[in-house]
């Protein structure tokens, strides 16, 4: 089919320095993802082929290829090749990295490889943490000020694992595999979960300009009058002016609507005599709490902005950082990522590092071909309102023509023989019945 022609070159060309066996595996898996809508390997399988005997055959391949170490290296090669055709694409026009730590729960995997305390955010609630059994990852995609998202990398890890250290040094394994492949002048973006010390040295070390948005709960100095400080971060938020404007594109009952937020920048340290930092504080009427009246929106930069309209794309930026919410969601929803049942640990490893080229390979078109992504689009059966994140509506027509392209295959690699022999039983169980 021309139109799924590019799925295929696509794998073959992320898979090209890999093994044959390799290959095999990752085009199965890629597709067989996208074809069931799950990584779960019988549900992949069954969508290859659900024959029971080809079924068998390849839910028994891809258990053997999966479990490989060496195989699970292969994987992670073609994974880069993938991250580094994604970092390609995205150079120019995507200015923003996110970066978010998320939580894999099994409730009920008891026999799982190295299963870890999670705190389940789906079901935790403020100042009621819900604690579940599972996994960490980390979600790395590329985004635009109108939520264009390209995934670039998921890695998983244990806190029981024995290559363990901390969660600061998973997350400079993540960033330092894909720093080399996105632009040095993209803006590296994290939630509260980087407000730490060692958070925020890592992304000195790394990034040349991040934004990182912060709890309220530490102190700071102010450049020349160290002697006054030390003040609390939120009630030097609270009291700073703001007026400056910004407008912010949010997600707002599944559209994208753009709202005016009041915000002010003051220049501050960490520590006294430290280094210099941004710390801009925006105004949130929609988010006022009865506990927490008029807290504003804290972020913390390494950039110093020259112009109010400078600082108001720095406000700007952070509301993209929803962009790889929708990603995170969009994987445990359209791949069941936290349905996944193999027990070994290199083959969830992979399995995880496949699901980003199964949900890349939607992303990119609309990166690559906009023409083809809006005819694809068109054809989803979605109705108003159109979800802000486009990949959903990409991700029904694929698979919907995937499906049609197997049936055809099977259709033509039927031997005419077994389908003559099984026309004549059902004839012959019809006649004698």
């Amino acid at each position: 089919m021309k139109r799924l022609r590019w799925i295929r070159t696509s794998v073959q060309k992320w898979a090209r320095r890999a093994t044959d066996r390799a290959q095999r595996l990752t085009r199965d898996v890629v597709v067989g993802m996208v074809l069931s809508g799950s990584v779960v390997l019988c549900e992949i399988g069954r969508a290859l082929n659900p024959l029971k005997r080809a079924f068998e055959t390849i839910l028994h391949r891809l258990s053997t290829n999966l479990g490989d170490e060496y195989v699970a290296g292969e994987v992670a090669l073609v994974a880069r090749d993938y991250l580094a055709d994604a970092g390609r694409v995205t150079w120019a026009e995507y200015e923003f990295v996110l970066v978010d730590p998320t939580d894999i729960s099994k409730k009920y995997g008891r026999c799982m490889p190295w299963l870890c305390t999670v705190r389940d955010a789906s079901e935790s609630r403020r100042g009621a943490p819900k604690l579940e059994r599972g996994w960490w990852s980390c979600d790395i995609v590329a985004t635009t000020e109108d939520h264009r998202v390209v995934p670039l990398h998921r890695p998983i890890w244990s806190t029981e694992h024995p290559s363990f250290r901390s969660e600061t040094d998973e997350l400079r394994k993540a960033m330092t595999w894909v720093r080399p492949f996105v632009s040095p002048d993209v803006t590296w973006l994290m939630d509260r979960g980087g407000d730490g010390d060692q958070r925020i040295a890592l992304f000195d070390e790394l990034c040349r300009r991040w934004t990182i948005r912060m709890r309220g709960d530490r102190n700071v100095w102010r450049p020349g009058a160290e002697d006054d400080g030390p003040f609390n971060m939120l009630e030097v938020a609270r009291a700073m002016a703001k007026p400056h404007k910004a407008w912010c594109w949010v997600s707002r009952d599944n559209k994208l609507v753009r709202v005016r937020r009041r915000f002010g920048c003051l220049t501050v340290r960490l520590d006294r005599g430290g280094k210099c930092y941004t710390l801009v504080a925006v105004e949130r009427d929609e988010d006022v709490r009865d506990d927490e009246p008029h807290r504003p929106l804290m972020l913390l930069t390494n950039i110093v902005p020259l112009s109010s309209r400078e600082a108001a794309r720095l406000v700007s930026a952070y509301t993209r950082r929803w962009g790889v919410e929708d990603d995170t969601r969009a994987g445990k929803q359209c791949l069941e990522l936290e349905n996944i049942r193999v027990l070994n640990w290199p083959a969830i490893v992979s399995l995880f590092l496949l699901s980003v080229i199964a949900q890349g390979l939607v992303a990119l078109q609309e990166a690559r071909a906009p023409r083809r992504a809006a005819r694809l689009a068109a054809q989803a059966p979605i109705v108003d309102p159109i979800p802000p994140y486009r990949p959903y509506r990409l991700w029904m027509p694929v698979q919907q023509l995937l499906l049609e392209l197997a049936v055809r295959l099977r259709r033509r690699r039927q031997p005419r023989g077994g389908l003559l022999q099984r026309l004549v039983a059902v004839g012959g169980l019809a006649a004698r019945s």
